[in-house]
């Protein structure tokens, strides 16, 4: 998994691998100094910014085909400078999650999970259909996320599109 974030008002990309024991890095401009953002933790099938932060929230423990019944949502701040290895905590756990995305509300950020099922006995197992679920984003230092799911019966639910209103056309 890569994505772009903006760190300090310049962009930087995270590459992380969805297999196991992998380093996780942040890739700095002008040069693209790697810097470990954290090490032997993987099964990663995405990452976001949240916005006007140095947060990233990242799926973990989503490992292939499909063994992903521990899957769980970290979020990684950085510790001082950007080069430092970044500081990694759990705040939600997520079977199946797929996809991850932040939309802003009225008063606040949310975190929407997209599950691709809700267990699995084998590999094409469809008979438990996943759900989107919403956590609002609370500041750095606040608790597991409070997760409420919103829309169920979402069968292979690999995909998820935020548009930004202010993307051009």
């Amino acid at each position: 998994s890569t994505t772009m974030v903006e760190l300090g008002g310049v962009p930087h990309f995270v590459g992380a691998s969805e297999t196991h024991d992998q380093t996780s890095f942040l890739f700095s401009p002008p040069s693209w100094e790697r810097t470990v953002l954290w090490d032997r933790h993987s099964g990663v099938m995405y990452m976001v910014q949240v916005p006007g932060s140095d947060r990233i929230l990242s799926i973990t423990d989503f490992y292939p085909i499909f063994k992903s019944a521990d899957a769980n949502i970290y979020e990684l701040k950085k510790q001082g400078a950007y080069t430092e290895p970044w500081s990694a905590r759990k705040v939600l756990s997520v079977p199946y999650v797929h996809r991850i995305g932040v939309v802003k509300g009225a008063d606040k950020h949310y975190l929407l999970c997209c599950a691709l099922c809700e267990s699995k006995e084998f590999q094409d197992d469809w008979s438990k259909p996943g759900s989107l679920f919403i956590a609002p984003i609370g500041s750095d230092d606040e608790a597991p996320l409070p997760m409420e799911k919103i829309y169920p019966g979402l069968t292979k639910n690999h995909g998820l599109c935020i548009v930004n209103e202010s993307m051009a056309y």
